[in-house]
């Protein structure tokens, strides 16, 4: 063991970290086919991880689960005109698919596979997905949640957001092959976590209206959730 000290001789406390190499998600373009579907299959590979493992800190009531959606409606006058039918609309489709939805696997799963949080690594020209970091909205829900939240992100700023669905998923598959019940569910479970997202915008504008990374994902969010219905 050994203690650090600053320049007049006081003790010091340090933090070693490591770090994985790579660029930012939202740094890299174009997302080829080839890399949605890298990406896909690195998602797959964290749910089939996880599936083994526990914590009592997954356990807990967190705005971010798709699961518990239906607090969005406390906030429903945030929005009006079409915004506002949209989500009506996917909180009713939601409704429907409740019961089934409630008895399907469960596992701690990210919760969060944002563009922020995928490193790219590899050259320019043949990028990478080398990993996915920040676990700190990991909770225990349904397993296909994860699926849904990498597909609502990876999708955004599309052309053809079903292709580069379809290229996530066909990765994942992959790693972690979905039952036939979660996939039928997955088209309105990603727009159940894109209406979350534009709650949290909503509300982060009345509380945090200078903090511009609290909204950096509203417009690409509401595009999507667009081209979805």
């Amino acid at each position: 063991s050994f203690e650090i000290h600053d320049r007049e001789g006081k003790p010091r406390l340090v933090r070693m970290l490591t770090w994985i190499e790579g660029r930012l998600w939202s740094q890299v373009k174009p997302h080829s086919p080839e890399l949605l579907f890298a990406l896909g299959a690195e998602a797959g590979a964290l749910t089939r991880a996880l599936q083994s493992f526990d914590h009592d800190y997954a356990h807990r009531q967190f705005d971010w689960d798709i699961a518990r959606l239906s607090w969005v409606e406390k906030h429903l006058e945030l929005f009006d005109g079409e915004n506002r039918i949209i989500i009506e609309a996917f909180l009713e489709r939601f409704k429907a698919i409740a019961e089934r939805y409630a008895g399907l696997p469960r596992s701690v799963v990210h919760n969060d596979v944002n563009d922020n949080n995928i490193l790219v690594g590899g050259e320019a020209r043949q990028p990478k997905v080398a990993a996915i970091i920040d676990y700190g909205d990991a909770i225990l829900t349904q397993t296909i949640n994860d699926l849904a939240i990498t597909i609502a992100y990876a999708a955004m700023a599309k052309p053809d957001p079903l292709q580069a669905a379809c290229n996530v998923v066909k990765g994942y598959a992959t790693k972690y092959s979905p039952g036939e019940e979660e996939v039928e569910v997955l088209y309105t479970l990603v727009a159940a976590r894109l209406i979350i997202s534009v709650t949290k915008s909503a509300l982060n504008r009345q509380q945090e209206p200078e903090n511009d990374y609290l909204l950096i994902s509203e417009k690409p969010a509401w595009d999507l959730l667009k081209k979805w219905a």
